[in-house]
């Protein structure tokens, strides 16, 4: 078991539900493949540990 801060665990959970909306929004256009790759993807990048990156790229705190 890992422990994660409170801070990146909000950024897990806001990422989750965001590519979970923009599967949903892939799966009423119809596009079932892609909507499977958006959230195949999106674990993948967490269990890497990329959400940071992308985290504080959106924000513009960091950029590597």
């Amino acid at each position: 078991m890992w422990l994660i801060q409170d801070d990146t665990c909000a950024v897990i959970l806001t990422l989750t539900f965001k590519h979970i909306r923009f599967a949903q929004c892939k799966l009423r256009e119809g596009k079932k493949d892609e909507a499977i790759l958006i959230i195949i993807i999106h674990f993948v990048e967490i269990s890497r540990g990329n959400f940071a990156r992308f985290f504080y790229n959106k924000k513009g705190h960091h950029s590597s």
